[in-house]
């Protein structure tokens, strides 16, 4: 039985491997120029819970990005990105929800231009409370930070890949800072030129 295993696993290691290997030959026959857009959707959690004694702090998690390419690695672009949370069970429409939100300017970094991305960036935010939300959040706006990393999962030569991308924001809210987190999947669109 287990030479069986031993062979099952090694042949998986190997078609693997073939895959990786031919997505990076393609990579290398292109490089990121010009203008990019993406955008994604996930769940989103926000800390501390705004809402007690019932809660707030998850709900759905949206990402955008807007820029330009000037180098194969970096880019600089408007990246927004906020959670809209009701909670788990919690209807939007009759329950209490926390929006937290950063809309600014970012770097967005590929490590050797290869798949991995890394973006920081800083800019307005918001955080805007409805339904019984503690100490009457209402409308808040002020500076926020948004720090995010993903993976392009699937990339076409040409100009299109869909990642999986984890994003956290610090938003500030009166004298103490909202932190949120997002995991999404997202589609980003890119001009490409040939080497």
């Amino acid at each position: 039985m287990l030479p069986r295993t031993l062979v099952l696993l090694l042949s998986g290691w190997v078609c693997l491997q073939g895959a990786v290997t031919h997505a990076f030959a393609q990579d290398a026959a292109t490089e990121r120029h010009g203008f990019t857009a993406g955008l994604g959707f996930g769940s989103g959690w926000v800390s501390p819970d705004l809402c007690p004694p019932q809660s707030c702090n998850s709900g759905i998690g949206v990402r955008a990005h807007v820029g330009w390419v000037w180098r194969k690695d970096v880019a600089l672009v408007v990246d927004v990105a906020g959670v809209n949370a009701g909670g788990t069970g919690t209807s939007p429409f009759s329950g209490p929800i926390v929006d937290a939100s950063v809309r600014g300017a970012a770097i967005r970094y590929w490590p050797r231009a290869r798949r991995g991305w890394l973006s920081a960036g800083a800019g307005r935010s918001t955080i805007i409370g409805r339904g019984t939300v503690q100490d009457e959040v209402g409308e808040n706006s002020n500076w926020g930070v948004i720090v995010g990393a993903g993976w392009e999962l699937w990339r076409n030569e040409r100009r299109m890949a869909i990642d999986f991308g984890a994003h956290t924001l610090a938003v500030q809210h009166r004298t103490a800072w909202v932190r949120a987190a997002i995991l999404s999947a997202g589609f980003n669109w890119y001009q490409v030129r040939r080497r």
